[in-house]
């Protein structure tokens, strides 16, 4: 396989991360190897290896993504999706788990910078708490995200997105550009996951997984002052995906 900037190692740059701390690019292989911290205990956690997918960006300079899901090792589903940015991956972590797990129902946004010296997964922890989990009893309260927010450029592929609340669930109604997605989506449902952000502040973001005819789309949304900032990781059926990032105000 022809060397990519996904290749070799990872290590995050913050030491005492909560979260994922490394992940290995299997050498000749489109699969990556993680690892997380284990806050509370000695050691740890071997998340499993699992195929990437690669998204080519939209843009300039054009961002680099992927994505991939692994088992986990034990500790319940995970879903990585990574881009890199000035040569630092923005990897964001997703934790579907269930019980007393240490790592459950958590999400992390850090940054991973490549250490092509080998990889030698760390044996201590620094910390003994992550970022904050969507299954924790903390009350959160989303109504930043609720509304609508419409795409204030033209050269996106979404024009729109309205987020309300029934009961428990948040819903997400979606309205593409015709692009290269489709002008009118299926409803859908958003995850709710609080995470610590890169200024140690308790941070909301959805996380919305779209099936559409021509194929699937994953919609990660931040709310920034005022700002809704949607990554967007889309696959078509005829084997072509991209990675974009845009920038949504409230109409």
């Amino acid at each position: 396989m022809s060397k990519t900037p996904f290749h070799g190692t990872w290590r995050n740059t913050d030491a005492a991360s909560g979260s994922v701390t490394a992940l290995a690019f299997e050498p000749g292989q489109a699969r990556v190897h993680a690892w997380a911290a284990a806050p509370g205990r000695e050691g740890s956690i071997d998340l499993g290896a699992g195929p990437i997918e690669v998204f080519g960006g939209i843009g300039d300079p054009a961002p680099l993504a992927f994505t991939a899901q692994l088992p986990g090792a034990g500790e319940g589903e995970v879903l990585l999706q990574g881009n890199i940015n000035r040569g630092l991956m923005i990897l964001a972590t997703y934790q579907w788990c269930s019980g007393d797990s240490v790592l459950s129902g958590r999400f992390s946004r850090e940054f991973h910078a490549r250490r092509d010296s080998g990889f030698v997964p760390p044996t201590s922890i620094a910390r003994s708490a992550g970022p904050a989990g969507a299954s924790s009893s903390t009350r959160v309260d989303p109504r930043e995200f609720l509304g609508r927010w419409i795409n204030a450029g033209d050269q996106g592929d979404l024009r729109s997105l309205e987020i309300s609340a029934s009961g428990s669930r948040l819903l997400l109604n979606v309205r593409g550009s015709d692009r290269r997605l489709p002008s009118v989506w299926p409803d859908g449902e958003a995850w709710l996951f609080g995470y610590l952000d890169e200024l140690g502040h308790d941070t909301l973001l959805l996380l919305g997984r779209f099936e559409l005819p021509e194929g699937r789309s994953d919609l990660q949304i931040k709310a920034v002052t005022g700002t809704a900032v949607v990554a967007g990781f889309h696959v078509r059926r005829d084997g072509r995906s991209w990675f974009t990032r845009e920038f949504l105000h409230r109409a």
